[in-house]
This record gives C-alpha cells, sequence and structure tokens, in this order.
C-alpha cells in the first residue's frame, strides 16, 4: 500500500484563529442548520443526548453559538436530554480561551438584547458565556490529520478546515464519526471534487451534507495514517484502532474533566472567600433542605458549625420562631420565581427578616438560598412610631377608616367607633351601616359626595351630622383619598374622622356673641343719638330761643350787643343742626319710627341732595317688622357704599335697592362709575368693604362686590331673618 501523509501544510493554526468570527456571525452563518438540521434532530426523538463536533473551533465562538440553538430549542419545549457540543482545534492557547468563555463587547454586539441577557452576564473583563451552556461544551486540543475521530456524532461542523489538510483522508474519518442519520457542515463549496461518494448534498448551497449509507466504513476500510515504519494491514488490528480511537476521546474528555474540577475548585474558594467576607446571614440549602455552606453571621445567629453540612435545617430553623419553614420550602420549590419573606425573632427576641427563594444556575445545580437581614432596629423604631400615633390619634380623636370598594367593607380603627355613638371594638362595618348612622337629612348629600370621589370629579372632603344611638346628634369632618387599579378603577378609598361638634358649637356661640355685640352697640348708639336728639339738642334750642328774647328786649342804643347777640343765636342753631346729624348718623330715628324703607329713601334723599348725586331708590316685599339688628345693618351698608360711590366713582348716577323674602332680606347698591380692580380694594375703599363684610357676617349672611374698570361697581349684601340651623 502506498504511503500517504495527511499533515498539513503550515501555517494550520494560525489561519484558523483568524477564521473565530462575531457571535452574529456565527448565528448568522448557522441559520440553515437552524431552521432545517437541528428540528430534525430534535422531531427523530434522540433518546441520547445529541452530540455535537465542531473542529477548527478556535476561541470557542462556533461551539457556543451551536449549544445557543440547542438551548432555545429546548427553551421552546423541545424534549431534549443534556447535550454535549465538542470543540477541537489544533491551538491549545485557542483551547483555553475557549474553556474561560470570556468575549469582549465586540463579539456580540450582533446578537439581540434576548440573547445577551439569557446567555451571557457581564463580567469585568468582558461578557462571560452563561453557565448552564458552558455546561454543555467541552473542548480539547485535537489534529484532524493525525488523531482518530470521535464516534456516534449527530453533527460535525469542519468549516474552514479541510482546505489546510488532505481532504479525502479527513472526509472519510468524519464519514466514520457521523451516525448514520447524522449531518456535516461545511462552509461554501469545500467538499472536494472526487469526495461525493462519501457525502449526499442536502441544501442547494452544497453546505450540508448526510453521509452516504452505500459506503461502508471507509475509514476503516483505508487504514489508518501510515508513516515510514512500512504498511500495517489494518484488517488484522481493527479492534486495537476502535480502542485507540475510543482512548483518546477518554484522555480528552478525562483531560476535559481535569481541567473542569480545577475551575470548580477556583470557583468553590472563591465562593467560600465571598461566604466569608459577606456580614449578612446566608444559608445555602440543596431542595431537599439539606444545609450545603453557610455564612460566618449565619453560623453565630443559627448556633451553626462545620458538622451541620449535610444535616436537615431543622435545627437551625429552631433558633428562630419559624416553625412552618418546611411547609415555606415546598412553596419555594412549586414557585421557583417566588420570594417568601417573614418576620421571625431569635431566642434573644431580636427581629430579621426571613427570606427564601429558589436559586438555580444550569442543568446540574440549584437549591435554595435562606438570607436574614436585621430589621431589629427598623422593627423597634415603626413600634414606637406606632405607638406615638395611636396615642396621637386617641388624644385628638382621629377616626380612621379604610374601605375595600369591591368586597363593600369598612375597616376602623379603634378611635372610629366612638365618633359614631359605637364601641370602641367596631372595627369593621359594611357600607349600608354605615350610612344608616349619617343624619337622614345629609345622608343622600354624603354619598353623592362619595360616588364623585370615586368618580374622579372631586376630592372628598364634607361635614355631616351622625346620630349616636343616644339620639343625640354630632358633627364630623370627614377627608378621604380615593385608590385606583391601572384601568383606573376605583379599588379603595381611605380617609379620617374628626368630630368637630365642639368647634361648630364654640363657632355658633362666637356669632350669637358677636350678634349680641352688634346688637349692644346699636342700642348703645341708639341711647346716644336718643340723648344728643332729646336733651342736647333741645337744650341749645331753648338757648337760642333764650338769646332771642334777650335780643329782642336789648335797646336800640345797644346795637353791637344786638349784633354779638345775633351772632352767637346763629352758632347755637348751627350747634343743635349738628348734633342732630350725629344723632342720624349713629342711629337714624327713622329706623324706629318709620322702618327701613322709610329711612333709606330718606337717606337717598339727603346724601343726594348734598352730593350732587341722582341716586334711584328702589324697595320690594320688604316685612312691615325687621329685627333692629338687619335693619341697622342694611343701613349701615348703604352709608358705606354711598360713601364710595361719592369718593371714588366719578359718578352723578347710583341705584339701591332693596328686596324681601319671608327668609331673607337683600340689598343691592349699584353705580355706573370708574370701577376698579381687585389689587385696589386693598386701600382706603378696601378698608370699607371690610367693614361692610364684617357688619353682614355677623347675622351670618352673604357680601360681595364685584367691579370692572370702566363698568362701574355692585355692592350686594343678603342677610336672614332667622339664625339658619347648624
Amino acid at each position: 500500500m502506498a504511503k500517504r501523509s495527511l499533515r498539513p501544510e503550515p501555517p494550520r493554526e494560525e489561519d484558523t484563529g483568524k477564521l473565530a468570527q462575531s457571535f452574529g456571525q456565527e448565528l448568522q452563518a448557522l441559520r440553515e442548520l437552524e431552521q432545517k438540521v437541528l428540528p430534525q434532530l430534535v422531531a427523530e426523538g434522540q433518546e441520547h443526548a445529541i452530540r455535537v463536533w465542531v473542529i477548527g473551533c478556535s476561541t470557542g465562538e462556533k461551539v457556543y453559538a451551536l449549544a445557543i440553538l440547542l438551548a432555545e430549542l429546548r427553551d421552546s419545549g423541545a424534549s431534549l436530554p443534556i447535550n454535549r457540543v465538542f470543540g477541537t482545534d489544533l491551538s491549545p492557547d485557542a483551547i483555553e480561551e475557549a474553556r474561560r468563555a470570556i468575549y469582549p463587547e465586540s463579539s456580540i454586539a450582533g446578537l439581540s438584547a434576548e440573547r445577551r441577557q439569557k446567555f451571557f452576564e457581564k463580567v469585568a473583563s468582558g461578557y462571560k458565556v452563561a453557565k448552564r451552556i458552558r455546561e454543555w461544551c467541552l473542548f480539547a486540543p485535537y489534529d484532524l490529520a493525525r488523531d482518530p475521530p470521535y464516534g456516534r456524532v449527530d453533527l460535525i461542523s469542519c468549516r474552514h478546515v479541510l482546505t489546510h489538510m488532505g481532504a479525502r483522508r479527513g472526509l472519510e474519518k468524519l464519514h466514520y464519526a457521523l451516525n448514520p442519520t447524522g449531518f456535516l457542515f461545511l462552509g461554501e463549496g469545500e467538499l472536494p471534487v472526487g469526495c461525493s461518494d462519501l457525502f449526499l448534498p442536502i441544501n442547494f448551497q452544497g453546505t450540508i451534507f448526510s453521509p452516504n449509507p452505500l459506503v461502508s466504513a471507509p475509514y476503516l476500510s483505508n487504514g489508518p495514517d501510515q508513516d515510514d515504519a512500512g504498511p500495517i494491514a489494518l484488517e488484522k488490528h481493527e479492534p486495537t484502532a476502535m480502542a485507540t480511537g475510543g482512548l483518546r476521546e477518554l484522555a480528552a474528555l478525562s483531560k476535559e474533566l481535569q481541567n473542569r474540577n480545577a475551575e470548580l475548585a477556583r470557583l468553590a474558594d472563591a465562593l467560600s472567600n465571598l461566604l466569608i467576607g459577606v456580614n449578612i446571614p446566608i444559608v445555602v440549602l440543596d431542595l431537599f433542605g439539606l444545609i450545603r455552606r453557610f455564612t460566618p453571621m449565619a453560623a453565630r445567629i443559627l448556633k451553626l458549625t462545620a458538622v451541620d453540612v449535610g444535616r436537615r435545617f431543622d435545627a437551625a430553623a429552631s433558633a428562630l420562631s419559624l416553625s412552618d419553614w418546611r411547609s415555606l420550602l415546598a412553596q419555594v420549590r412549586k414557585q421557583p420565581g417566588q420570594t417568601i419573606e417573614r418576620e421571625v425573632q431569635d431566642t434573644r427576641g431580636h427581629w430579621y427578616l426571613f427570606r427564601m427563594r429558589f436559586h438555580g444556575v444550569g442543568e446540574l445545580d440549584a437549591g435554595i438560598v435562606i438570607a436574614l437581614l436585621d430589621i431589629d432596629s427598623m422593627k423597634r423604631s415603626l413600634e414606637f412610631a406606632k405607638g406615638h400615633l395611636a396615642l396621637a390619634q386617641e388624644a385628638v380623636g382621629i377616626g380612621i377608616w379604610d374601605w375595600d370598594i369591591p368586597g363593600g367593607r369598612t375597616y376602623c380603627n379603634r378611635e372610629w367607633g366612638p365618633l359614631y355613638g359605637l364601641p370602641a371594638d367596631s372595627l369593621a362595618l359594611p357600607r349600608e351601616r354605615w350610612l344608616a348612622l349619617i343624619h337622614p337629612d345629609d345622608r343622600t348629600r354624603v354619598d353623592r359626595e362619595i360616588r364623585d370621589a370615586m368618580d374622579g370629579t372631586t376630592q372628598y372632603e364634607t361635614e355631616f351630622r351622625v346620630v349616636w344611638p343616644d339620639g343625640s346628634t354630632h358633627w364630623l369632618f370627614g377627608k378621604g383619598r380615593v385608590y385606583r387599579d391601572t384601568q383606573g378603577k376605583a379599588i379603595r378609598m381611605q380617609g379620617v374622622n374628626i368630630d368637630i361638634t365642639s368647634r361648630l358649637v364654640a363657632e355658633q356661640e362666637r356669632q350669637a356673641l358677636s350678634a349680641k355685640l352688634a346688637t349692644a352697640q346699636e342700642e348703645e348708639r341708639r341711647r346716644i343719638s336718643r340723648e344728643l336728639h332729646d336733651d342736647l339738642t333741645q337744650e341749645l334750642a331753648a338757648i337760642a330761643i333764650d338769646l332771642g328774647r334777650v335780643t329782642a328786649q336789648v335797646p336800640g342804643s345797644r346795637r353791637g350787643l344786638k349784633q354779638q347777640a345775633h351772632t352767637l343765636q346763629s352758632r347755637v342753631i348751627q350747634a343743635a343742626e349738628a348734633a342732630r346729624h350725629i344723632a342720624h348718623q349713629l342711629h337714624p330715628s327713622e329706623l324706629d319710627d318709620l322702618g327701613l324703607a322709610t329711612a333709606l329713601r330718606a337717606f337717598c334723599e339727603d346724601f343726594g341732595r348734598q352730593e350732587g348725586i341722582d341716586i334711584e331708590f328702589r324697595e320690594r316685599h320688604l316685612p312691615e317688622a325687621l329685627p333692629a339688628e338687619v335693619a341697622s345693618c342694611l343701613y349701615k351698608v348703604t352709608q358705606e357704599s354711598l360713601r364710595n360711590v361719592a369718593k371714588h366713582a366719578r359718578t352723578r348716577r347710583a341705584a339701591v335697592a332693596v328686596a324681601g323674602t319671608a327668609n331673607r332680606i337683600r340689598l343691592i347698591v349699584r353705580d355706573k362709575g370708574i370701577g376698579f380692580a381687585a389689587p385696589l380694594m386693598n386701600g382706603a375703599a378696601g378698608l370699607g368693604i371690610q367693614s361692610m363684610r364684617e357688619r353682614v357676617g355677623l347675622l351670618r349672611g352673604s357680601f360681595a362686590v364685584s367691579s370692572h374698570p370702566g363698568k362701574g361697581t355692585e355692592v350686594r349684601a343678603e342677610v336672614p331673618l332667622r339664625e339658619a340651623d347648624p
């Protein structure tokens, strides 16, 4: 047999290393494999793990790209056992880089964000392939020209490799390594001429092939590679050849296993150092609740020692107020994505937040992570704050309520019940029963205000009366806030109630006192006016009369004395008129003698004559008898309003209208003057307006002023004839 050599032509390692691509390019090159070959391998119902062999894997991108595609098939629901993807290359340095599985950002630039998140993790030096993908991949140095092939392979990727070596002999090895239903993936146009008997093309581009079943073991029939020692009859040593191939594969797997063990040892050391350095109590359990490892803080709190590794967590759980930890374990195992939290105490009464969560990395490692977060200071501060809040609520009498709108129940604190005359333990009431406690005259209004708040029309803030079981009536202030779901539907409403009965009673007493004070002032004004009119004015008039008599009796020769007496008489008359005018200003006698309408008409005539203003006066439906304080108030408002017209309006026309009903009296003073802007109300006119507003307010009336520059001013006052109910 002629000597054959499959030794490649240099350079080999340099060339294959240059062919490494980014993950995006690799996945694009594998698009047809992804669409046609991999689904077919899955559809055939593999009973064994899918074995993939990537020859010339360089730094691992080709291997990991294929593993990612298999993982996506498995994630989509395909029933696959754990896969194995073998990567081989001539360069030991490239193999080491592939095992590290760390790549720069440029290598994953073409990947989607979803693939980045699922199959890579960010590390300091770049991006590392996820552990579950790395677990499927094995790397070893391999020379296709010299080393025997692997066996029972489902898919071989041998792109850009056959151009560096004797193609026929290499393809015979690949034919031997593939299962009868396997596939060969080459670069476009890489199947050499004269080798088409070994493989049959699957696609039009000639990149995917299946082994020709009519060719039987060409690699074994042609024998192994030969050297200068002379021909060796492969037929006589067939078992040896097969054993040698298996041993080489076993040796490669053994070396890979050693490397993995070394890596695991390094990771274990790093994990141990991390657990020692972490100042948080952490315990790692397996899925059956057996302790794997723990941090020193956990050992101190839970009294764990090295001999507890491999034991159940029951003894450690007894150091916490956690009697149902096994049910929590079962719950976490059923719902891996859920984190269970529970507030617990140790034997010293120290508070911790107990957190339990399922943790799984890859297919071969899963367990439970327990962490204890120290919340003792926060817990005690919260209890302290709750105590202060409860004390404040009790002192102020704030009733807090929480209405579950879909459930129709209202939950309340202990201060809420006494506000409604109920026991303090009335912590939950149906809404209908709560409405029944409200005064009948207020019930419909309060219900409407709550519904408006739920609809988003207004904020809920109101005052209403409640009827206690003993029949007494009390006033409450209510304020609430509505909470909605993502669709905007009201699902919850929270609020407060405060007893304002005392405040309203005090306000009523204050108003009554103010009214009495105003009445007393008017009475005093009336008394002073009467004294001025009855005493001083009459006395001055008598003096004037007497002076007139004296003047009449003085001889003519004393003309000078007579003239002085006349002067004195005139001054006394003027004083009497001034006293009468003062008395009229303090309290016009017409109010008492003739009523409000006549007094206002007389004042309008006198004032208009004095100031040169044409004042139109109209009255309609005034009651015959008005309370003195009401008549006096409206008279004073008219006086002040017309004075403002004379001083500021710059007009010669004004109108006064007063009208009454059975319950109210309305007064309107209007002019067509220059008007004013709102800020001018802070001046002298503003003081007069404030005085009028206070007068009307003392009688629980309403007062308003409207004015616009160039459009005149209108003063409107309404006073009730009887005190309204609170």
